[in-house]
């Protein structure tokens, strides 16, 4: 008998809700096949069953609140004959949804079932730290290791390699107090570890003060600036782009491309174009950084992340290999996004596997900011708000489009040199429009 429990679907998630059940008691189903359907706060996502089996026991109903590690389906895997192994079953099914979890996929396509991909744990994952290193980049992750994040976090603090280790956890999982005992210290975490743990403050309420609740949303974004905060050594550079050009051609056809394709065509197509083809020229930027070993993974996809405000706070969708799209093209994907993350229709596979991401404060009327990478990603780009400025052309002046493109980045894989040539190749090619079609 398998216990299907409701896995850690990275992103900060760690409840939903039942919005639909696509199996019923009696019901055979087959590895990938959807069970059930969970909504969250970021998304609405089916999950898939990793085995194969019949559906012995349904265990939520529609409307359920879920918390990770909860079990919701028990899945005959054996035609009824092992019903007297539900207990040791059930305990694997608790650390591992599936002792070979498949490559997230990087294309476009239909990514796979987040069920058979993730872990189970009782430790909390870090938000946007799942994303995972597949064969099409540069480097490739060791066999993989199974220990709780806690454990993984001590060992790299304490500088211990997590396969010297023998874990006493259920399979072998290697738990913190392992990782303690290995390194002789029976005490807490440094003070410079980011999984330090430190008494939470308490606010007094009191006459007309209004305590409101931090929804699982909220609590996600919180934890993924601190985690970059904490993570990053940040440094930044702006640069001026005279986009008039581009302006005078996009306003050529606007309202052609509104008519025939509905999409309203703004400038952050062009600017996602603009940087997915300097990104092919500069790819230490599409990378992300593995702290284990100390080291960046350049990714062979170019998957870039808009950042884009909703109610319930910022969600940051990627559009899939950018860098092979034409800007009609990204223009409806971005489109597509947010409608999907306004209506929070957004699936687990817009999300994961991004490798850069933009910022487009300037939609809100600001000329500069410095815009929070999204760890474990190396960079950002910032994009400021579209300003009229008086330039001197020759003998005279003239009115001119500028805008501002902050790119902020991990000073530790990366240098300034480097920031400012990325910086350039971008300024370049929004500066130059035919540049963007060959």
């Amino acid at each position: 008998m398998y216990s299907f429990k409701f896995a850690d679907i990275g992103e900060g998630i760690h409840e939903g809700k039942v919005s639909e059940i696509l199996v019923k008691e009696g019901d055979a189903v087959v590895d990938g096949k959807d069970l059930i359907v969970v909504e969250t706060d970021k998304v609405t996502t089916p999950i898939a069953s990793p085995v194969n089996g019949v559906i012995s026991k349904v265990l939520v109903k529609i409307g359920d609140t879920i918390h990770v590690g909860q079990e919701l389906f028990l899945i005959d895997t054996d035609g009824g004959s092992g019903s007297s192994s539900t207990s040791s079953a059930s305990t694997s099914a608790s650390v591992e949804t599936k002792s070979e979890p498949k490559p997230a996929q990087e294309s476009s396509g239909g990514g796979a079932s987040v069920v058979g991909q993730v872990k189970v744990s009782d430790d909390l994952l870090p938000s946007f730290g799942s994303q995972n290193v597949s064969s099409s980049t540069t480097v490739v992750e060791n066999k993989e290791i199974l220990a709780s994040p806690v454990a993984r976090a001590v060992a790299l603090e304490k500088g211990i390699s997590l396969s010297t280790i023998k874990g006493t956890g259920p399979l072998g999982r290697i738990l913190k107090e392992d990782v303690l005992k290995a390194s002789g210290s029976s005490g807490s975490i440094s003070s410079s570890s980011s999984t330090t743990v430190t008494t939470p403050t308490s606010v007094k309420i009191s006459g007309q003060d209004v305590a409101i609740e931090t929804t699982s949303m909220r609590k996600a974004i919180a934890k993924a600036m601190k985690d970059s905060w904490g993570n990053v050594a940040y440094t930044n550079l702006a640069v001026e782009i005279d986009v008039t050009e581009l302006w005078h051609q996009r306003n050529k056809f606007k309202d052609l491309v509104l008519k025939e394709e509905g999409v309203k065509l703004t400038l952050l197509p062009f600017i996602v174009k603009a940087i997915s083809k300097a990104l092919e020229k500069f790819p230490k930027f599409n990378a992300l950084v593995d702290e284990a070993k100390q080291q960046i993974v350049q990714k062979g996809n170019i998957n870039i992340g808009i950042a884009i405000d909703t109610k319930d706070g910022l969600i940051v969708p990627n559009i899939k290999d950018a860098n092979f799209k034409s800007i009609l093209e990204i223009a409806k994907e971005i489109s597509d996004l947010a409608q999907k993350a306004r209506d929070k229709k957004i699936q687990m596979n817009d999300l994961s596997n991004g490798t850069f991401s933009i910022s487009n404060y300037g939609s809100l009327g600001a000329s500069f900011g410095v815009p929070v990478i999204k760890y474990p990603e190396v960079a950002i780009a910032g994009i400021g708000s579209l300003e009229d400025k008086i330039k001197k052309d020759g003998l005279h002046f003239v009115e001119r489009k500028v805008m501002y493109l902050t790119i902020a980045a991990d000073h530790r894989w990366v240098d300034g040199g480097d920031i400012g040539r990325f910086a350039s190749k971008i300024k370049q090619y929004l500066e130059n429009f035919t540049l963007l079609f060959i």
